[in-house]
């Protein structure tokens, strides 16, 4: 940060790599940016472009680049699965639609509906779009609002059409793009919402007015997060996860702490207990297992 004087004044100047390219410019024009929200949410290991500039969102799959992987991303976050699970599994359950959306060569967005068939083909059901699921009858239309959104999210998650620019961020563009609206604080008609923004693989913070404003009538999709009736988990309590009668897995290892009289889930050991479950369970099974264990650390995760 060289000082120079001009106008008899002395100036601080920044240095400046920009994609590569470097250069100077006076330190008046910046401010101190501090990201404090958590980045690197999903994991994208090992499938990332190797371009320290490209957004995280996009991958290089099966030898191709792939641009258009946020309703992708979104989903694989919602399941609390790695993004190459998550497109093995749907591979597997639905290759003819995978071959439309994303296979060899190809590389299109996905839809509301095309949304909700990834989700269903990892046994999740009951997921409906957003016009679907809010629509009042009586009105013949959905109602959509940041009191009955922030409602339904207390059981359900919801992914959310948006518009955004080439940085990535809600509002700066006319690219379409889905985000999942995380949670949200209602202050009467307006909110201060958090969403996860899979452009850059991070949380990002709006007001309920701005992600409307640039939803553009962009359907979404909302998802149950609680099933009472999932006849494959017997439960999921005292550290041990049963399974239709079948396997008994021990997990006491890992549920170390207890907050407001629930065990929870160290974080440190999941990757310990990935490793093991694909040594014992079939890949189905496994996916079954992530997603419980995924929604019981988001229910009583201090």
């Amino acid at each position: 940060m060289p000082e120079i004087l001009h106008d008899g004044l002395s100036r601080v100047w920044y240095k400046v790599d920009y994609h590569g390219i470097i250069g100077y410019s006076y330190s008046g024009f910046f401010d101190l940016y501090q990201n404090i929200l958590p980045e690197d949410i999903v994991d994208l290991q090992g499938i990332q472009t190797e371009d320290l500039y490209d957004a995280k969102q996009y991958i290089v799959w099966e030898g191709r680049k792939k641009l258009n992987m946020c309703g992708e991303i979104c989903v694989a976050y919602i399941l609390g699965l790695s993004l190459e699970e998550t497109l093995e599994g749907w591979t597997r359950k639905s290759p003819n639609l995978v071959a439309r959306i994303f296979k060899g060569s190809v590389d299109r967005g996905t839809g509301a509906q095309t949304l909700i068939d990834l989700i269903e083909s990892f046994d999740v059901e009951g997921s409906e779009t957003i016009s679907s699921f809010f629509k009042d009858e009586l009105l013949g239309r959905a109602v959509f609002t940041a009191q009955r959104a922030s409602e339904a999210l207390e059981d359900h998650e919801i992914i959310l059409g948006v518009r955004i620019g080439n940085d990535g961020y809600v509002g700066t563009g006319k690219i379409n793009h889905w985000v999942v609206l995380d949670s949200m604080d209602v202050y009467g008609k307006q909110a201060v919402c958090t969403v996860f923004n899979p452009y850059m693989n991070r949380y990002e913070v709006y007001s309920w007015s701005e992600l409307m404003r640039y939803n553009a009538g962009i359907d979404g999709v909302v998802i149950p997060t609680e099933d009472e009736d999932d006849d494959w988990v017997k439960s999921i309590t005292s550290g041990y996860v049963e399974v239709e009668g079948s396997v008994d897995k021990t997990i006491t290892s890992v549920v170390t702490s207890t907050h407001d009289g629930d065990d929870y889930i160290n974080y440190d050991e999941i990757d310990k207990i990935r490793v093991e479950l694909e040594e014992e369970f079939e890949p189905t099974l496994k996916e079954k297992l992530y997603i419980l264990w995924n929604k019981h650390l988001r229910e009583i995760d201090p």
